[in-house]
């Protein structure tokens, strides 16, 4: 039996604002895959409406900036 070592990964929050429409999950979800961010949960607020909050709970390996500077 082998094992790899574990790295531990931070759990961090991220708010976003947008305009709503079809992709935009897509697309945000695409930025934190990218640099390797595990999902945990989310949560969209204002579904529908001209602005979206879209809520992230994601573990990263790395620094949160370089999703966030993604996300802007």
């Amino acid at each position: 039996m082998s094992s790899a070592p574990f790295k531990q990964s931070d759990k961090v929050g991220i708010q976003v604002v947008s305009g709503g429409g079809p992709g935009v999950l897509h697309q945000l979800t695409g930025v934190i895959a990218a640099n390797q961010g595990n999902i945990v949960s989310v949560m969209i607020i204002g579904e529908g409406q001209e602005s979206e909050r879209v809520y992230f709970e994601v573990e990263l390996p790395g620094d949160p900036a370089v999703i966030i500077d993604g996300l802007k």
